[in-house]
């Protein structure tokens, strides 16, 4: 009678154990899927700066263009400037709506996610740092460790 107690509460308590590490597992894959997606938007806001330069620098272009024309008519003068431009603008709104999709399916908590580069990596080449962080994504993950009814499950029900 004391082993069939004993046997219902190992099994209670095996069940416990491990609806816990799959709570447990499922947590950390969210947290993966989270960080995975905040890299992702990270990467694509430093690409948004790297695209404001880009638009910053073809309008100072075309500036100075006009200046030193001193209001020549605007034919084929400005077109590849305003090509440019246009270009640039339209890459902007794609990086918004991609942006704006992934705060979204990220929920409400996420909406306002700005990032300075320097202030998270100080003098690095922008470059490296994505490609870093790209490697890191890539690595494989390490192999799961061995959950806590491993032991308890292959033991003999004497030993316990």
């Amino acid at each position: 009678m004391a082993k069939a107690n004993f046997d219902d509460f190992r099994n209670t308590l095996l069940s416990t154990i491990n609806f816990v590490t799959e709570k447990v597992l499922d947590l950390a894959d969210a947290a993966a899927d989270t960080a995975k997606t905040g890299h992702e938007i990270a990467k694509l806001l430093m690409e948004k700066k790297k695209a404001e330069a880009a638009l910053t620098e073809s309008y100072q272009a075309l500036g100075k263009r006009y200046y030193e024309l001193n209001k020549a008519s605007a034919g084929s003068v400005y077109e590849d400037l305003c090509g440019d431009i246009a270009d640039a603008l339209e890459t902007l709104e794609n990086i918004d709506e991609e942006i704006a999709e992934l705060k979204e399916a990220m929920g409400s908590d996420f909406e306002d996610i700005e990032v300075e580069f320097d202030e998270f990596f100080g003098d690095a080449d922008f470059e490296s740092v994505v490609n870093d962080a790209e490697a890191e994504a890539d690595a494989p993950e390490a192999p799961a460790a061995p959950s806590a009814s491993d032991g308890i499950a292959d033991a003999p029900d004497d030993k316990l």
